[in-house]
């Protein structure tokens, strides 16, 4: 919903920053690449739950004045408490007020990375096929 907001204000060029940590809600991709590139075994677990917030406008200026603000000032031409508004808007419309009632989830992958094997320890044996 940020970065949907964040879009209205600046369509050809978005600010990333709250776009890029929750783009990865894919966990297949991500167990894949995480195993094609030596992490084995990949443990993952999806954890919910749901948040009351009492003052949403904080709420939302709070997501506005994280590293975000610097890419808001950088595009220049929007004070950043509109977004804060707009924002807080969006939120009320779609999940209440009074309190708010906001659902997050965080996906958690427990992995190792393989050992790699020394091939030269083994070359010196007899029997050994590689």
């Amino acid at each position: 919903m940020s970065f949907e907001v964040l879009k209205q204000y600046f369509p050809s060029d978005t600010p990333r920053f709250l776009f890029d940590p929750v783009s990865c809600h894919q966990i297949d991709p991500l167990k894949e690449q995480l195993i094609r590139i030596g992490f084995d075994p990949v443990v993952i677990s999806v954890q919910r739950h749901e948040y009351e917030v009492l003052d949403v406008t904080a709420f939302a200026r709070a997501l506005v004045y994280t590293p975000v603000i610097f890419e808001i000032r950088d595009r220049g031409g929007v004070d950043p408490e509109e977004i804060v508004k707009e924002l807080a808007n969006a939120f009320k419309k779609e999940f209440g007020s009074s309190p708010m009632r906001y659902p997050m989830q965080a996906i958690l992958f427990e992995t190792e990375k393989r050992k790699a094997l020394n091939i030269s320890a083994f070359a010196n044996r007899k029997n050994i096929l590689i």
